[in-house]
């Protein structure tokens, strides 16, 4: 898939078709053509600044020129390729890379980074900063008392129980 040979991807397809078939995964390897085609477009596309539509079905060994038409323009549209077609005369048009150090695009990246880890470290900090709330530490002191209201009833039945026994005793 990556190389983008579709020869190569069908020979692979019908030497373990039945394996896929078993593993009931063969209608997503049929997906995966699409993708081989894309690959190889994007290829051609990159060596190629003019290529005609029938030297780009020879290469990725397509049956049909009229599909190869259709292939580059979703291509174009889902932004694979940069390019152009020329209808009338049956090629398309690589539009001249451009080199992404001369644009804002990486200034951008970093500081969509830097926003992102700062946020992260404000909100370290503003967790680490402020006391737990009132309300917990209400909840808390009253969880407290409970427990020792509930000790000192457990020590005056246990201390009632000693007077019963002793006066049973007497």
């Amino acid at each position: 898939m990556r190389v983008g040979d579709l020869a190569e991807f069908k020979e692979v397809v019908d030497e373990h078709k039945n394996v896929y078939i078993k593993d009931e995964n063969y209608r997503l390897i049929q997906r995966i053509r699409q993708n081989v085609i894309r690959t190889g477009l994007k290829k051609i596309s990159i060596s190629y600044s003019r290529i005609s539509f029938d030297d780009i079905c020879e290469k990725l060994n397509l049956e049909n020129t009229d599909d190869v038409e259709f292939v580059v323009a979703k291509a174009i549209k889902d932004g694979i390729i940069d390019a152009i077609i020329n209808h009338e005369e049956g090629y398309i048009q690589s539009r001249e890379t451009i080199n992404v150090y001369n644009t804002t695009e990486p200034k951008e990246s970093f500081d969509k980074r830097v926003d992102f880890l700062l946020k992260i470290h404000n909100e370290t900090l503003k967790a680490m900063r402020f006391p737990p709330s009132k309300k917990r530490e209400q909840e808390l002191k009253e969880v407290e008392e409970t427990r020792k209201k509930q000790e000192e009833e457990i020590a005056e039945i246990a201390e009632e129980d000693d007077f019963e026994e002793d006066d049973e005793m007497i």
